[in-house]
């Protein structure tokens, strides 16, 4: 059996995480994104179609994942095109960013 493309793995996922809600309110989306290696841009996707909020909103919820925030830490850390979107992120949003870097890294 081949493993289903990315797309087939994101809406599958979003399909199950929508029925658990539904019995299930407080059901932890981010963590199974995590615990299944389903991918941050598919979890962002997932949430703002879920709770129909927007990108910066969905980012919020996933960064309250523990293990999300250290993913993404992680991330730019050792990413230099992850580094330049935390970058663009924080000048955009200022004092409202969802993330921080020390004063000499911007």
């Amino acid at each position: 059996m081949t493993k289903p493309d990315a797309y087939m793995q994101w809406s599958s996922a979003e399909a199950f995480c929508r029925e658990q809600l539904r019995s299930t309110p407080e059901f932890d989306v981010a963590g199974y994104y995590y615990d299944y290696r389903l991918g941050w841009p598919g979890l962002i996707k997932s949430l703002r179609s879920l709770r129909g909020v927007n990108i910066f909103d969905a980012q919020k919820e996933a960064l309250q994942n523990d293990r999300w925030r250290a993913w993404v830490i992680r991330r730019v850390n050792s990413d230099p095109a992850c580094a330049k979107q935390a970058k663009a992120h924080i000048r955009q949003w200022g004092a409202a960013a969802l993330i921080a870097l020390p004063a000499a890294d911007l």
